[in-house]
């Protein structure tokens, strides 16, 4: 193959680098406007689970949740895309290359090592903040039932995102609490002493 790359270069045919050939289709302008709920939905998605390097893009889940990868490349039309397992980490990828989108998912804040720098980059359409909400708890949230601190008192119910970046939490909560009427909890450290946390819990049940 190599002699045959040489041939065509010395007839002036232009090889492009195999690392630039893409072996599938995908809509390029997807993320170009956030204009509808669902680009909202996988624009948080992105934000929780996601991240851009050079001009690839990546969203890595847990294993048990590949069927969101296939439905994430369904609405981003793509076509003879890959999943690819790594059971090192018990998560599933799905990677491609789009100069163009990784351009536009870059100006929302989506980046690589983006968890300690996100900031407040909403959706400018405010009827679709609910939906991008909607995508970082999806990645980054969880709902989960906490016992009382007393034998007599029952468990309740408790939802809670978490996150590398305090801003970003803090503007997802600042949204919470001016749309939902809810109490303006204070974000605190997780356990791990490398992440934070915004969580409500409800009355006892």
């Amino acid at each position: 193959s190599t002699t045959i790359i040489k041939y065509l270069r010395d007839y002036g045919v232009t090889i492009r680098p195999t690392s630039s050939i893409r072996l599938y289709n995908v809509n390029d302008n997807y993320f170009e406007t956030i204009d509808t709920k669902d680009k909202a939905y996988w624009l948080g998605w992105m934000f929780s689970d996601g991240y851009v390097v050079g001009n690839r893009i990546c969203l890595a889940l847990n294993n048990k949740d590949e069927y969101i990868l296939h439905l994430f490349a369904k609405y981003l039309e793509a076509e003879n895309y890959n999943v690819t397992r790594h059971e090192d980490t018990n998560s599933v990828r799905l990677v491609f290359s789009s100069t163009k989108m990784c351009n536009d998912l870059s100006n929302y804040g989506v980046i690589q090592n983006k968890s300690l720098q996100l900031k407040s980059h909403l959706p400018a359409n405010t009827d679709l903040v609910s939906h991008f909400v909607r995508g970082v708890f999806s990645g980054d949230g969880s709902i989960g039932f906490i016992k009382g601190k007393k034998a007599n008192h029952n468990k309740s119910l408790r939802f809670r995102i978490c996150g590398g970046s305090y801003s970003f939490l803090e503007t997802i909560r600042d949204y919470l609490v001016s749309n939902l009427n809810i109490p303006e909890n204070k974000i605190t450290k997780a356990k791990d002493k490398t992440l934070w946390n915004i969580e409500y819990g409800g009355n006892p049940i």
